[in-house]
This record gives structure tokens, C-alpha cells and sequence, in this order.
């Protein structure tokens, strides 16, 4: 078993409150932390639980850009990929986030699974070390496998850079890159 360079969707994102409210000072603190980093742009709702904070991706931001999105994605990842076609196929055939997301659930394609992140950090604590979120993600390139482990400047080079080419769909703010096993 290796770790994998992963490009997704990030389509929610939980913090722990006990665990991580009092390195945010507060609830609000920790509230107004994942809303600055992760949601500036707006695609994601916030919903509060007894013990979570969690940002959801918005179906509506979703359903009006995913297949466009994913394929735009795809054109400037990929030089030839042989489950594109397939993938859109599959996912034209239906209408919500729901019914994509367990397409992705299944993992029948390597370029389009879901998967989940324990431990993206989060910025902005007052504390000496790094809150972190759980993630959902639905991975849209999948490498590997990576001998080091030490890439988060890069990783976030590789975020901005995506996030500019398809600065024209608001789902390039939910796109994520991490390792995975």
C-alpha cells in the first residue's frame, strides 16, 4: 500500500468542535475559520451539529456546473484518458449531486471515486499546532504511488493554479490536493 497524489471535488468538510473550538477561541471562532478558507466564494452551506461544524457543497452550485466542470477539468489534466467518455456518459445520464456522488462512491473509475481525507489543516489557529478537517472528496486524478511526503507548498501552488484555469465555475473553489493511500 502506497499514498496516492489526489485532484477532487471537496464536497464536505467536518471539524470537531471539543477538539478544535478552543485552539479557534470559541465555536465561532472555529466557524469563521472554515468559512474563510474553504467557503469565500459561497458554494458550500454551513450546518452546525451538537459536536460538528460542517460545510456541505450546495446541490444547487453543483447541479448547474459538475458535468461542464469535470469535463473542462479533464481537458487540461489530461492529454488522453480512456474513461473520460465513459465517465460523462455516465454522469449525463443523471441530474444531482447525490446520484454523482455514489457514481463516484463505486469506484469504477480511477478518475472518478470518492474518497475522503482524515486530516487537511486548517489556518488560522491560536494554538501551536494544526487543527485539521475531515474531507470528502471525489477524486478527478489519481496518482501515484508518492515516496515523500512533504508537499503542501506545492500542493497549494497546484490548487491556485487549477483554481485560476477554471476561475470560470465556481466549483474551482472546491477543488482540494492531497495524498492518499
Amino acid at each position: 500500500m502506497g499514498c496516492f497524489l489526489a485532484i477532487g471535488i471537496a464536497t464536505r468538510m467536518v471539524a470537531d468542535k471539543e477538539r478544535y473550538a478552543r485552539a479557534f477561541k470559541g465555536v465561532e471562532g472555529l466557524k469563521a475559520a472554515m468559512e474563510q478558507q474553504f467557503n469565500s466564494s459561497g458554494i458550500y452551506q454551513m450546518v452546525e451539529t451538537e459536536s460538528k461544524v460542517v460545510l456541505e457543497l450546495k446541490p444547487e452550485v453543483a447541479e448547474k456546473e459538475w458535468i461542464d466542470f469535470i469535463r473542462a477539468f479533464y481537458d487540461i489534466r489530461y492529454t488522453d484518458y480512456e474513461e473520460r467518455d465513459m465517465i460523462l456518459e455516465e454522469l449525463s445520464q443523471k441530474d444531482n449531486l447525490r446520484d454523482w456522488y455514489e457514481i463516484a462512491a463505486c469506484k469504477k473509475y480511477e478518475g472518478y471515486q470518492a474518497i475522503d481525507f482524515y486530516f487537511y489543516p486548517l489556518e488560522g489557529s491560536s494554538s501551536f499546532y494544526h487543527p485539521y478537517v475531515f474531507m470528502d472528496m471525489v477524486i478527478l486524478s489519481l496518482d501515484g504511488k508518492i515516496m515523500m511526503e512533504c508537499y503542501w507548498s506545492l500542493f497549494e501552488f497546484f490548487t491556485r493554479i487549477i483554481r485560476e484555469k477554471l476561475s470560470d465555475y465556481r466549483l474551482a473553489d472546491s477543488l482540494f490536493i492531497d495524498i492518499t493511500e
